[in-house]
């Protein structure tokens, strides 16, 4: 079964995480540290949906 991406979601594995993370975390002026809790949350939402 293919994963689903919205229209917004950034293609991480792309890029590497820790350093899409960092670019994130850059963007929105918010601690890596709670950007990535933030991302982790996400991933396991989608994956549970």
């Amino acid at each position: 079964m293919k994963p689903k991406y919205s229209s917004n979601t950034i293609p991480m594995r792309n890029a590497g995480i820790a350093e899409t993370i960092h670019i994130l975390a850059r963007e929105f002026r918010s601690p890596p540290g709670l950007l990535r809790l933030y991302i982790a949350n996400a991933i396991r939402n989608e994956k549970t949906a």
